[in-house]
């Protein structure tokens, strides 16, 4: 029998407020899309990239959770470990993120993405982020993005692609809800009757 496999994209902003609390609800929201996936007979799976903040955290929750990380950096790690200055012990964290998903760590995966100028290359990351999940869980402020590929740019892709979007808002952190969970992953996708 083969099992659905959904992808959830994952995209949120570096600097946070209230990391803990983020954090918790980043947690409680994949344990639920696991829980949903696996009672329709289905898994969830997790791509993102490994950026500070909001990232890291995701992906601490996904592994503690055992859901395999699909690892995309938008730059070759050299370069993309210079976005970590003044970031020592994240930079750390991230690394072992790296090379767990390099190693295949629970049926993860490890990528870089092709060569684009430092300008272009996080919103190549964004475009193939959208591309590959079936949703997208972010962590947003509710703001306009401040950059090329910022985290209401990559909303904007999934939307325009027709994703579905779980929104963690920085200002009061909740867990997506049960109407958003069964939004993203219908019963009816499951081929429940």
């Amino acid at each position: 029998m083969i099992i659905p496999r959904y992808i959830i994209g994952f995209s949120g902003h570096r600097h946070l407020t209230d990391a803990a609390s983020i954090r918790a609800a980043i947690h409680a929201s994949l344990a639920a899309l696991k829980a949903h996936a696996i009672a329709q007979g289905a898994q969830v799976e997790f791509y993102s990239s490994a950026a500070y903040g909001a990232d890291l955290l995701a992906l601490d929750c996904a592994t503690e959770l055992q859901i395999p990380i699909h690892l995309s950096l938008p730059l070759p790690e050299d370069e993309f470990g210079q976005d970590f200055v003044g970031h020592d012990e994240d930079w750390s964290q991230a690394q072992t993120f790296i090379s767990a998903a390099r190693n295949g760590t629970n049926g993860g995966t490890f990528r870089v993405q092709p060569d684009h100028h430092r300008s272009e290359c996080f919103y190549a990351e964004a475009t193939k982020l959208v591309d590959a999940c079936d949703f997208l869980l972010t962590v947003w402020d509710g703001e306009k993005a401040h950059g090329l590929a910022g985290t209401a740019q990559v909303i904007d892709l999934a939307i325009a692609h027709q994703k579905p979007v779980l929104r963690i808002s920085t200002v009061d952190p909740k867990p997506v809800s049960c109407i958003e969970l069964a939004f993203a992953l219908p019963s009816a996708a499951f081929g429940a009757k």
